[in-house]
């Protein structure tokens, strides 16, 4: 019987929408693919091509917020909504990477992963082990 009943749902008013803040963010984003796109013929990492183009985004969006007096709830708001979680799985991919262009670990340890005396002593204390 209450299936009858009408469902209610309460729409939100739509929100204003700021055009200057999309188009910079629009801007920023098509610039940011187009630098990746084209980063490994400039010889200028990744990374830092993001980060470049976050500080560039938030610089002029806080330069905006100033120049309008405008609260900057939409920065802050941005901070607070960011993945922090996912900062340790971010940073232990950049040093796996980091690692392995460098052949820091397995340059030096590449014996033990092949056939050779130290081979069969890690292999044989490992079995040990369990």
């Amino acid at each position: 019987k209450t299936l009858k009943n009408p469902i209610n749902c309460d729409v939100l008013p739509p929100t204003k929408k700021n055009r200057f803040l999309i188009g910079l963010g629009l801007s920023v984003l098509l610039c940011c693919t187009t630098m990746l796109t084209v980063s490994g013929y400039l010889n200028i990492e990744m990374w830092q091509i993001c980060l470049c183009f976050a500080f560039i985004v938030f610089l002029i969006a806080a330069l905006y917020f100033l120049a309008t007096k405008q609260r900057a709830t939409v920065i802050k708001s941005t901070f607070k909504r960011l993945p922090y979680l996912l900062a340790p799985f971010i940073l232990s991919m950049f040093v796996d990477g980091f690692s392995v262009r460098k052949k820091w670990f397995y340059g030096k340890n590449r014996t033990i992963f092949i056939n050779g005396q130290q081979s069969f002593f890690f292999w044989g204390g490992f079995i040990l082990v369990l």
